[in-house]
């Protein structure tokens, strides 16, 4: 099994992730938390008391889902073997400007069947483009073991003896296996030892 191991530059950069959206959390939840206590009562009291909670609950629930907090606070890492890769075609619009509607295209989305340690399968999509000028996309293979840090988009192709490349989680770029850091963001790259 691969250990997994997060050097302390990619836990600075997951800390400052978590409150760059911890700051607008607590601006939401003290505005509903005065809307409530100045207007709850006068706009909600007619509801009867188990409708007032109700609302008010919903309400409460508002700075978590505008800011993402909660994704960011309980993501998992984990581990797991890549066993298909799929190619969706779908349409989609490319907006010019705002409000208006702009030109229809074909978007690819690749999307990895994940197998993880734990038995359960996943689907993770980790490439959108215009099918009409993507180039071939090869980052991912089946048979692929590959990690996902909690906190972090890009999933990591656990380096091999044969491996040529590994990928960035915190920014996608394919770096020479010899590289220690990131030569876009660097950060990092190893997150792993070795198996055993």
């Amino acid at each position: 099994m691969e250990k997994i191991r997060i050097p302390a530059d990619i836990r600075e950069y997951k800390n400052k992730k978590a409150a760059r959206r911890l700051i607008p959390f607590a601006v939401l939840l003290v505005a509903v938390a005065l809307f409530i206590f100045l207007w709850g009562d006068m706009l909600f009291g007619g509801f009867g008391a188990g409708n007032q909670a109700t609302i008010y609950v919903l309400l409460f629930l508002i700075p978590f889902a505008a800011t993402g907090l909660p994704v960011a606070l309980m993501g998992r890492t984990w581990i797991g073997t890549v066993v298909n890769v799929d190619r969706e075609l779908s349409t989609a619009f490319r907006s010019k400007s705002p409000g208006k509607t702009g030109d229809m295209y074909t978007k690819e989305s690749v999307v990895l069947y994940i197998r993880l340690d734990s038995g359960k399968v996943i689907n993770r999509t980790v490439h959108e483009c215009d099918a009409n000028r993507s180039q071939k996309f090869e980052q991912y293979r089946e048979g692929d073991r590959v990690l996902h840090l909690a906190g972090t988009k890009y999933l990591q192709v656990l380096p091999t003896a044969a491996s040529q490349e590994i990928i960035c989680v915190i920014c996608g770029t394919e770096n020479p296996i010899a590289n220690k850091k990131c030569d876009l963001c660097g950060h990092t790259l190893r997150l792993t030892n070795e198996r055993k």
